[in-house]
């Protein structure tokens, strides 16, 4: 998964690079997660995918990032989540 993480990261950061001068300091936070879901899901992704802007516009990252952890049952120590 890190691997997968990493080529995306990199080949996404390259892309927003070459689309102009506004966006040559764009960088990707140092830490990801990455949740899996199942075939059942796939709509619902697809709808929050579609609707993201507006989604993050009610709710920041970081709140999302939270409930998804804890929905999940993962522990995680937010001194190393954020940077």
């Amino acid at each position: 998964m890190s691997q997968l993480i990493q080529e995306i990261k990199q080949d996404s950061s390259h892309w927003m690079k070459q689309q102009g001068v506004a966006y040559l300091d764009f960088a990707w936070q140092n830490a990801c997660g990455a949740f899996s879901i199942g075939q059942s899901q796939l709509a619902d992704l697809q709808r929050y995918i579609a609707n993201q802007r507006d989604h993050h516009g009610r709710e920041s990252f970081e709140s999302e990032f939270r409930s998804l952890l804890a929905k999940y049952e993962i522990d995680a120590d937010e001194r190393y989540l954020w940077d």
